[in-house]
């Protein structure tokens, strides 16, 4: 994990590519999204070129915290959320996490926090992970510290099920712990053992976490990633689920849309499979997540970095990164058969899709 943490960090300031140097390309394909949505890019690391692209039905407005506030909003962009019509933006490498105004983009405050990572909110506080061994409990309004936790190393993604804040301890490839945080007391209260070194959370709604651990191979040429599932309702028993690296929420909750790309570091190629898997039977299933085979062919060697669904129109968000040029974004209505594919999103490593 470090030696390629390490090869991906030298890779990228090497190619570092600023997006006020691009112009935001022209859509391929017939299909008009209805999204409205605000997608953050991470940037390349160590440029401080890390902002947000504001997506509504089909056009791109790209740097518009840029716009706003007139510089970028850092080093490593890690997470965005929306709480209460309030945009909230943990930003890694430059050490903050601010508010924004969801209409202007402006920043309405910030907070001092040590190398956060993942958010989270149960619409009463910001919850957010570190690097710090610790989960920080914030408040809404001007993100005070109201509390923290001791959690595991290198925590990352974040989950609310219930009444528990989730937390993955990756301890920077090593660990294999997820943090039971009781939102009541805001003390943690278990320590559940999962495959090593766990990073994406995704609570469903059902009273199950599934959490997204990845082994890399002893020379660290590729990367294998397993879903497992931890059941909040039984004594936090932990089961594996399927081999992949993405996943998101179908937009009835009903299936969580998995993706695998699997890598090859030193030629730089993935190979990267779609599918989906039913929660309540516990099965993939026998639909596919794209309908069209062409958008299939076409995601089938990408190097995916985005994966996301609009809850309210069921449209797939597909993303690329190559860590130094700006992404690629795919767009397909809610069966996969239509789709629409933009050569620049306006920033480097887009990660993450939020929608209005």
């Amino acid at each position: 994990m470090k030696k390629l943490s390490l090869f991906v960090s030298i890779f990228a300031c090497l190619f570092a590519s600023c997006s006020d140097d691009d112009e935001v390309s022209v859509k391929n394909g017939d299909y008009t999204p209805k999204s409205e949505a605000v997608i953050l890019y991470e940037g390349s690391y160590g440029h401080n070129n890390s902002d947000l692209t504001e997506f509504r039905k089909g056009e791109i407005n790209a740097d518009v915290y840029y716009q706003a506030n007139g510089q970028y909003m850092g080093d490593t962009g890690q997470d965005i959320i929306e709480v209460k019509d309030t945009y909230y933006v943990s930003v890694h490498g430059s050490n903050y996490v601010c508010k924004l105004n969801e209409d202007t983009f402006k920043e309405e405050c910030r907070q001092t926090v040590n190398q956060p990572r993942y958010l989270a909110s149960d619409g009463k506080y910001l919850y957010v992970s570190t690097y710090q061994s610790k989960v920080l409990k914030l408040s809404l309004t001007d993100l005070s510290l109201q509390a923290e936790v001791g959690v595991g190393s290198y925590t990352e993604g974040l989950a609310i099920e219930g009444n528990y804040l989730l937390a993955a301890n990756s301890d920077y490839g090593y660990g294999n712990t997820v943090t039971v945080i009781d939102l009541t007391t805001f003390e943690a209260v278990q320590d559940v053992t999962v495959p090593n070194n766990p990073s994406t959370l995704l609570a469903t709604g059902t009273g199950k976490v599934l959490v997204k651990t990845t082994a890399y191979t002893s020379d660290y040429s590729s990367a294998i990633s397993t879903i497992s599932s931890i059941d909040v309702n039984n004594r936090f028993q932990v089961e594996t689920v399927e081999e992949a690296s993405h996943m998101t929420l179908s937009a009835d909750g009903k299936y969580v849309y998995f993706a695998n790309c699997v890598p090859d570091y030193p030629t730089y190629t993935y190979e990267t499979s779609f599918f989906k898997y039913d929660l309540q039977k516990k099965a993939v299933s026998s639909e596919p997540v794209f309908a069209n085979d062409t958008i299939s062919a076409k995601l089938s060697d990408i190097s995916l970095y985005l994966f996301a669904v609009n809850p309210k129109n069921g449209e797939i968000f597909v993303g690329t990164s190559d860590y130094y040029t700006n992404s690629v974004l795919y767009v397909t209505d809610r069966k996969g058969s239509s789709w629409v594919s933009y050569s620049d999103i306006g920033g480097v490593n887009a990660s993450k899709a939020i929608f209005d």
